[in-house]
């Protein structure tokens, strides 16, 4: 018997999954609800994001200056079902060219307190959600895409306001000072059967855990 909340795999699943099992089964399973961790970036990243799907200048000079800066694109966050085998697939890249195959990435993001830049050419290479959206792409053509993970520098602003936990409230904005980062990240059938393997181990483990969880 194969019981199932989600009908599909996607990357925030596979990651948390992998991460923590007992939070993956609190959220996915058990309906509960996600923790919230820094919402003024979320939100600054999410502006951002549907920003850059419009067709036409949106006002929004911070989401203007990304779109004359991003490198073209022929798709733009469109969601996607790719079946691997019986698994499905969902994919949400923010960018894919057909010539030449590529897959996008945005990120945005400030240093932390320490001035370390929260992305580099290592982190870019390990980073697991274009790994995903590639492995998705392959599947769909048969040919594995290029990645690219493109930083967009922000900046942390402290408003001189607290809110009612008495925290700091601050704000994003971009950083005007620095230029988009991009860090091209290349894959091979390797990499392409590690992800496999990481895929279908998931997969089965969701089912036992939803089975678990109907035979309480």
């Amino acid at each position: 018997m194969d019981i199932r909340i989600k009908q599909y795999l996607s990357w925030s699943q596979l990651e948390l999954l992998e991460r923590d099992e007992e939070e993956y089964r609190r959220i996915y399973i058990n309906g509960g609800a996600r923790k919230s961790f820094a919402p003024a970036e979320q939100a600054f990243g999410k502006r951002i994001a549907d920003g850059l799907i419009e067709k036409e200048q949106t006002g929004d000079a911070h989401v203007d200056m990304c779109r004359a800066s991003l490198p073209p694109a022929d798709q733009k966050d469109i969601e996607e079902k790719v079946m691997f085998g019986d698994i499905p697939l969902l994919i949400k890249c923010d960018a894919v060219l057909n010539e030449p195959f590529e897959v996008h990435e945005y990120k945005t993001g400030h240093p932390d307190k320490f001035g370390n830049d929260p992305w580099d050419q290592k982190r870019a290479d390990n980073h697991g959600q274009l790994d995903f959206y590639m492995f998705a792409k392959f599947i769909q053509k048969g040919k594995i895409p290029g990645g690219k993970l493109i930083w967009i520098p922000t900046v942390k602003i402290d408003t001189g306001k607290v809110n009612k936990w008495n925290e700091p409230i601050y704000r994003i904005e971009l950083d005007k000072k620095r230029e988009m980062v991009v860090f091209p990240t290349n894959k091979n059938i390797s990499d392409m059967a590690i992800m496999s393997a990481r895929i279908k181990k998931a997969w089965k483990r969701i089912g036992e855990m939803v089975l678990e969880e109907a035979l309480k």
